[in-house]
């Protein structure tokens, strides 16, 4: 979509879509931080956030490298790794909704 933009529009417009799209993407951040300040108390709160940027900072190194892993096993195609990514989102929301 970005050289869509650019050939249409500009690299301001393309400026403008990108500082869009990296304020939601980071838009999530504050509730999740505040959010073990609200349940923990005392100590218990830091050890949650450390929970938390933990298991993102994990998350953020193994994922890439699974895709990456996988995609190199499969002839350089995404379909495996893409499939991979959406069963672990499933498997991670049936866990965070208590369904396992």
């Amino acid at each position: 979509m970005l050289p869509a933009v650019l050939q249409w529009m500009g690299s301001t417009a393309a400026f403008f879509i990108l500082t869009i799209g990296v304020s939601t993407a980071f838009a999530v951040h504050a509730p999740l931080l505040a959010w073990c300040a609200t349940f923990l108390q005392g100590p218990f709160a830091s050890t949650g956030l450390a929970v938390i940027k933990v298991m993102a900072g994990l998350g953020s190194f193994t994922g890439p490298y699974a895709i990456g892993v996988i995609q190199q096993s499969h002839d350089l195609a995404y379909t495996a790794a893409l499939q991979f990514v959406s069963v672990a989102l499933v498997a991670a929301s049936c866990l965070c909704l208590g369904m396992v």
